[in-house]
């Protein structure tokens, strides 16, 4: 409970401060995200709350003034009138649900149908402050580049070296996480690239430590855990619009096909890898008959306690090593390389390692979280201008990075992950003209691939659920 006085609101380390100011009028009892921080001795409440306790105090005549740490001059330049980029009907669709959300809510639309445009004509028409958080330094410069082509101003850039703040700023969620209890006032339009990652923690804490009213969560696979839809309908709004892939297929992008490639292992493979499994779920099914009520962090702290647990899980990853990339799977590359020689073609495989290994044998460059920014662009750069034919990668190709010239996908291994295999599909449907795609998926029999394939069918691909 707190009287009803000029309350004075203000940003502070990701939070909003509130003082009440001199009392007035009967007890007033504030909206329970409002918490009292006896450090201090004044009541707090998350940063992204502002908008709603706005709307809270206004709606009860309670007069109050918000103080703001955003600079002098930190601001745009004119405008640049009422059209923004060019949209696709469908991105016109999108953007007018946004628009009747209040402009607050999560797009869904397919990778590889413009999800970047659709936030570009949002920044272009609002004119307002605006900070775009991505996952990975490669959707950082993508971004940047996309906007300096529609945007005028200078771009800030926070990530992968760089530690500018503009009106205008990109930057990756980790960078967002460190920093946005400096400037987490200055921004008026949020827009999370990729927000299925709202079940990362270190996201869904930069998204609560900026004010900006206005917010727009761009993804192809939006998340479906009760917990992580919650949270997502809570930091960044509800699904406003979202369409399947089939809507799109054939006109705005191009048509696919998929092949699933049936393997064997190996008969010292197949031996090595049962064996591996069977010490893992040995170790696995005895800790919870005696602990049935433990989780799997219970299990994994236990394991790594105990040589027995720790062999049992050096076991659990010979035998992904095995699966990862087995002899079969570096014959059928080799086959499907070569029948595709002239077509831009795109590798992916479950981790670095087999990237690499890929890269050794068959003489084609890795993308991987590990190599530096120029490099990565100069790799990127000779593969759309046809002098590279192949890349291989394991994770870094997944979201958002544009090589709409590739063609031809072989998804070599991964995770079970209907959303990773759906990102991993995007990569190659990029529209051209007369474009037919083709993915490949090598899946080895008897093994959790091809469970995890079976299961996994062709759910990446149809209509995203409502969160």
């Amino acid at each position: 409970m707190c009287s009803r006085p000029r309350m004075v609101v203000s940003f502070d380390r990701g939070t909003l401060l509130i003082e009440p100011g001199a009392a007035s009028g009967p007890p007033l009892r504030l909206p329970p995200y409002v918490l009292w921080d006896s450090r201090v001795r004044r009541w707090r409440a998350p940063a992204f709350r502002l908008a709603a306790l706005r709307d809270w105090l206004e709606g009860r005549g309670v007069p109050w003034r918000c103080g703001s740490s955003r600079p002098r001059g930190f601001e745009l330049g004119p405008g640049l009138g009422e059209d923004g980029p060019v949209l696709r009907p469908y991105q016109a669709e999108a953007h007018r649900a946004w628009i009747a959300a209040g402009r607050r809510g999560v797009v869904v639309l397919p990778t590889g149908s413009g999800k970047t445009r659709l936030a570009l004509h949002a920044m272009h028409t609002l004119w307002l402050p605006a900070i775009v958080l991505v996952p990975t330094r490669q959707l950082l410069w993508q971004w940047r580049t996309a906007i300096s082509e529609h945007l005028p101003g200078p771009i800030g850039v926070l990530g992968d070296g760089e530690r500018e703040v503009q009106p205008i700023t990109v930057a990756t969620y980790e960078s967002a996480h460190r920093q946005m209890d400096r400037f987490g006032d200055h921004f008026d339009l949020l827009v999370v690239d990729e927000a299925h990652h709202m079940a990362s923690s270190e996201l869904r804490e930069a998204v609560q430590m900026t004010t900006a009213p206005l917010r727009l969560g761009l993804t192809a696979t939006p998340p479906l855990d009760d917990g992580v839809v919650r949270s997502t309908r809570a930091l960044l709004g509800p699904v406003c619009y979202a369409l399947p892939l089939a809507r799109l297929t054939g006109k705005y992008l191009a048509d696919f096909e998929i092949q699933i490639i049936p393997l064997a292992l190996a008969l010292d493979e197949k031996a090595e890898y049962e064996r591996c499994r069977a010490r893992f779920i040995g170790r696995l099914q005895a800790f919870f008959d005696e602990n049935p009520r433990a989780g799997w962090v219970d299990f994994a702290r236990s394991s790594w306690g105990s040589e027995e647990g720790r062999e049992a899980f050096g076991a659990l990853r010979r035998s992904r090593e095995i699966v990862a990339l087995s002899s079969a799977k570096l014959a059928a590359l080799d086959v499907l390389l070569e029948t595709h020689h002239e077509e831009p073609k795109l590798v992916f495989t479950a981790d670095n390692r087999s990237a690499y290994e890929v890269s050794r044998r068959f003489l084609v460059p890795a993308i991987t979280c590990e190599i530096e920014r120029r490099e990565r662009e100069l790799i990127l750069a000779r593969f759309r201008e046809g002098v590279y034919r192949t890349l291989v990668s394991a994770k870094v190709l997944n979201e958002g990075l544009d090589v709409p010239a590739a063609s031809v996908a072989i998804i070599a291994g991964g995770s079970s992950d209907p959303r990773e295999h759906a990102q991993r599909i995007g990569r190659v449907l990029r529209p051209i003209p007369g474009k037919k795609a083709v993915v490949y998926e090598l899946v080895l029999a008897g093994t959790r691939e091809w469970r995890a394939s079976e299961r996994r069918g062709l759910r990446a691909l149809e209509a995203a659920p409502p969160l």
